[in-house]
Formats: structure tokens, sequence, C-alpha cells
């Protein structure tokens, strides 16, 4: 696939969301943070994307294996993964759970 096809394909709707749409509110999405409106919309895009599937995977994945280690989390390697999830999104990293920027 050529550049040029795959800046387009990210504007494309699929279940009537964009991949952008998707990317920029996954996080949100796996953490039950959306409203049903946009929770629908997303799932409904998640279902036919195999893209946005696969980063809805890897996310998930993420989140277990987070999940499984327990206790705190050193600082340094969540701020990594904030600033990795906003480049992916193409926004701004999220904000820690304290409102810190990451």
């Amino acid at each position: 696939m050529r550049m040029r096809d795959l800046r387009l394909d990210m504007f494309t709707n699929r279940g009537g969301t964009s991949c952008l749409q998707v990317a920029r509110t996954l996080q949100q999405y796996l953490d039950g943070d959306l409203d049903d409106d946009t929770r629908a919309k997303v799932a409904g895009h998640l279902a036919v994307c195999r893209r946005c599937g696969l980063d809805e995977q890897a996310y998930r994945e993420i989140k277990d294996a987070l999940a499984r280690r327990g206790g705190d989390l050193p600082e340094a390697p969540i701020d990594r993964l904030r600033a990795f999830a906003g480049e992916l999104s193409g926004g701004d990293p999220p904000t820690s759970p304290t409102g810190d920027e990451a």
C-alpha cells in the first residue's frame, strides 16, 4: 500500500467511526470511560476493522499484563506508554490518573 493510501485509510469510516476516532478513544473504551453512544460506535468499528481490532488486542494485552503484575509501577515506563499511545492516536498523550501530564 502506498503512503498516500495509508494516510487516507486513517480517515475511512468503518462501522460509522473512523480509524483515527477509534485510536483517540481506544484506551477510554477499554477502561469503560465512554458514553453508551460512543462505546457502541467504537465497538461497531472494531467489529469490522482488522487493524483497529489488532490495536485493541495489543492494548488489552498490555493492560492485562500490567494488572497481573500488580502493585505500584515505576512512573518512567508508564510515562513512555502514555507517550506511545499519544503518538499512535496522533494527539496529545493521555494524562495520568492524578491529572498530571505524561
